[in-house]
């Protein structure tokens, strides 16, 4: 009777733990850590993909004409009504300041059906940092909006470089 019981507790503790993995998976748009591999990531200009030890990385190194080194996400296919997502980006950079359009950050693309940007250009800009560090912010998708994509940039900074080890969406409504 112990070991039934026993054997009953740890089925509907393993059940209720793949229950929650399964349910967390599903909130996760993108779950990329580059040590898998791009996974549908797209480089662009002066973008490779690296590895140090076990853990592989985006490179993004600013080109020597002041223009945009770039990496791009896969693109996410929306209904059109509002949705708020969290982007974490876990980087490390040598560029000193940043904010949008300028410096290390990563660019927010939101289009309508016609393919024509719905609300403002947005991002999350990333800080200086000599080591591996998280950013986070909370993205918000006006209604209208069909297809969400993210980019990664070095932009106007010659010579200086962007890390990035990991990106995560995740559903938030």
């Amino acid at each position: 009777m112990k070991h039934t019981i026993g054997r009953l507790l740890l089925f509907v503790a393993s059940a209720l733990f793949l229950a929650g993995a399964f349910l967390h998976a599903e909130e996760l748009t993108w779950d990329n850590d580059f040590s898998r591999g791009l996974r549908g990531w797209m480089l662009g200009g002066n973008a490779k993909l690296k590895r140090e030890g076990a853990v592989m990385y985006i490179r993004l190194e600013g080109p020597a004409d002041n223009g945009i080194a770039d990496c791009r996400s896969p693109e996410l296919t929306l209904d059109g009504a509002e949705h708020e997502y969290e982007l974490s980006c876990t980087y490390r950079t040598d560029v000193e300041q940043s904010q949008l359009h300028s410096g290390a950050w990563s660019i927010f693309s939101k289009l309508d059906g016609d393919k024509k940007l719905v609300g403002d250009w947005t991002g999350l800009t990333l800080g200086q940092s000599a080591g591996w560090t998280t950013a986070k912010t909370t993205v918000k998708i006006p209604a209208g909006t069909k297809t969400f994509q993210a980019g990664i940039r070095v932009q106007g900074r010659p010579g200086k470089t962007l890390d990035v080890r990991t990106v995560f969406l995740r559903s938030i409504r």
